[in-house]
């Protein structure tokens, strides 16, 4: 697979899915992690479909290369923006249907599809057991699981299962574990297949003589998990003791509320803690209510799913990108609770929702899941007066989307903005996307080009050839044009890219070896030859690379009358080959035609067949074999 010419900068981002995780990642993370060591077999990238759809599709193939020249920031009246070549192949779409356009020729108001949903694959629980077990941060005999039963009602059958392990001590160390009815990690992990002890019936800690905060070894993953990971994520952080204790570092998490107007979230954060068991403690000052756990456990853990240790290493789980829509709303709840803000505007009766943070990565993530549940928020930054950071926005509005996500709020506040609603005089239709029968589109604002040297990063993707990008654009992928960069690229690296100059020089004599086996059969000097194809491939009007160039280029020499015709590339070539013929349709190509050349494998020209009867001498040489062989055609056929 050749790529190079069309890319993205790196920190444009996807989502990706690989055997183990969906992720969200920047296009640079994905080669790094990835690329360099060959395992694309293993990854796909949500793409979308002509008719609207979403899927993971297989990547099959990722460059990265030096670059300098032109990059285009394509810039959306939702404030949402990526940054391309010039030549990168954007997606549009044009009275309901896709339409491929090069970044240099977009135009303000062109509509480019945004993404409105993800596949799911819902994660069910998380192993608390396996992520501590898996951490440098613990010893797991120094780790304790708490079952829901008493030990000693299975005193002979534990005895017996850890006698092997009890002898490495000097001590009866089962005897301690039935008094205190705890068994250690290290031991649980060695014997668990044998002591049938079911890990949904352990409570896993790390600190003994009292006091202990215990945390469930396996935690459903439902709407009041992802609510609570919310409430983490706008008003939580984690903090470090390591005062008066050894050399182990005291964890807590906490969360930080307003003591008056959030009282309901505060009671809703603890409702869950005590539903789980988890101990904690409420205090409430002047300017705060604070909620605060002691658990290295619940801080590994929370760290390890991705949610950041504060404020400005915030994130959203990738995993939440898997869950069903309920749970990816109740993320939202949770966010929006915490740290979201109403406005209700004074001068008239509308609403809107905000929500600002200084972690861009939050915010990034936030778009995908809103997104993901048919919201398409606005999306713009701004400096932040308390930090040397930008602060990144997300604003939603239209009397649709604000209803739908009513019911994020608690319940005072959505009968607020319900009477809102309901007093709206009409529904406006939003200015800033649109809703289509099959695409939400977002229209273009401006086009930012400048000079610039960077790495610039190509993928192609099976089947859909498109992936969604940064604030849930949607792009065509990279079109294989560059291949001299390729092989400079490999060349430079010390690799001598044999096989690819082979093929190249293969795919370089294929329009001579077409030309030729028309002259086997016909002298096209002052006969009309038609041309079908004329883009660089099916789905496009990209004609640069095109293999008709040099096949029109080599008719004329011969003194042909020709006459193309393409579903869509017509325009283009017609600039580049003003002075030959350009039919409306196959069909009017092919009446009089002495030869055709089938140059692109469209898919209208493989249901070509009576249309031939109408050639003065029916002589087919068909450059993609997408031509049915039939009695009463002289058919040559290769491919390139």
């Amino acid at each position: 697979m050749w790529l190079g010419g069309s890319c993205l900068t790196g920190d444009q981002r996807v989502l990706i899915q690989d055997e183990s995780e969906t992720k969200l990642i920047t296009l640079a993370g994905l080669f790094d992690r990835y690329a360099a060591d060959g395992s694309l077999d293993d990854l796909s990238v949500l793409s979308y479909a002509e008719d609207g759809s979403l899927s993971f599709k297989p990547v099959t193939a990722a460059t990265r290369r030096p670059y300098d020249g032109k990059l285009h920031t394509v810039q959306t009246r939702m404030g949402k923006e990526l940054t391309v070549t010039h030549d990168h192949p954007m997606l549009t779409v044009t009275d309901g249907e896709t339409v491929i356009r090069e970044a240099q020729s977009l135009s303000p108001g062109d509509r480019i599809p945004v993404q409105t949903e993800i596949p799911t694959d819902a994660v069910g629980s998380f192993d608390i057991i396996d992520v501590v077990a898996s951490s440098p941060s613990f010893e797991n005999e120094s780790v304790y699981l708490k079952p829901e039963f008493e030990l000693e009602s299975i005193s002979q059958s534990l005895r017996s299962k850890l006698s092997e392990y009890n002898e490495r001590f000097s001590y009866d160390r089962v005897y301690e574990f039935k008094r205190n009815n705890y068994i250690t990690l290290d031991a649980f992990l060695e014997f668990e297949a044998s002591l049938s002890i079911e890990r949904s019936a352990l409570r896993i800690y790390t600190t003994v003589g009292g006091e202990q905060t215990y945390v469930p070894a396996v935690l459903d993953v439902d709407e009041e998990f992802w609510r609570f990971i919310g409430y983490y994520l706008s008003e939580g952080h984690i903090g470090d003791d390591s005062s008066g204790h050894g050399s182990t570092t005291r964890k807590r998490v906490f969360l930080s509320f307003h003591p008056s107007e959030q009282e309901a979230c505060v009671a809703d954060v603890e409702s869950y803690l005590e539903d789980l068991g988890i101990r904690y403690r409420t205090r409430t000052g002047t300017t705060a209510t604070q909620i605060e756990v002691s658990s290295r456990v619940l801080a590994e853990f929370l760290d390890w799913l991705g949610c950041g240790i504060g404020s400005y290493s915030a994130a959203v789980p990738d995993a939440v990108y898997r869950e069903p829509e309920r749970n990816r709303r109740a993320l939202l709840s949770g966010l929006f609770r915490g740290d979201g803000h109403i406005e209700y505007t004074s001068h008239s009766n509308a609403v809107v929702y905000d929500y600002g943070s200084v972690s861009e990565e939050l915010i990034q993530g936030m778009q995908f899941v809103l997104h993901s549940c048919g919201i398409v928020p606005s999306y713009n930054t701004s400096p932040s007066e308390k930090s040397t950071q930008p602060a990144h926005f997300l604003r939603i509005s239209s009397k649709q989307q604000l209803a739908a996500l009513a019911g994020m709020f608690l319940p005072e506040e959505q009968d607020r903005i319900n009477e809102r609603l309901d007093s709206y005089d009409r529904d406006i239709r939003p200015t800033g996307h649109a809703r289509g029968e099959t695409h939400t589109t977002v229209p273009v604002q401006d086009i930012c080009a400048g000079d610039t040297t960077t790495e610039v990063y190509s993928i192609e993707v099976a089947d859909n050839h498109t992936f969604v990008t940064t604030d849930g654009l949607v792009v065509h992928n990279c079109f294989p044009k560059d291949t001299a960069a390729i092989r400079h690229a490999a060349r430079e690296a010390g690799y001598e890219p044999a096989m690819l100059d082979a093929t190249v020089a293969v795919n370089n004599e294929q329009p001579r070896r077409l030309l030729s086996l028309l002259d086997e059969h016909v002298d096209v000097t002052d006969r009309r030859v038609a041309v079908l194809g004329l883009s660089f491939k099916p789905g496009t009007d990209d004609i640069r690379n095109s293999q008709a160039i040099p096949v029109i280029e080599g008719l004329r020499e011969h003194g042909a009358d020709v006459v193309a015709y393409d579903p869509v590339a017509t325009g283009e070539m017609r600039e580049r080959f003003p002075e030959i013929g350009y039919a409306d349709s196959a069909a009017a190509a092919l009446e009089g035609a002495h030869g055709a050349a089938v140059v692109t494998g469209w898919d209208e020209f493989a249901a070509l067949d009576d249309e031939f009867d109408a050639m003065v001498t029916p002589v087919v040489v068909d450059g993609r074999n997408v031509i049915t062989r039939r009695t009463g055609i002289t058919y040559e056929g290769l491919t390139w």
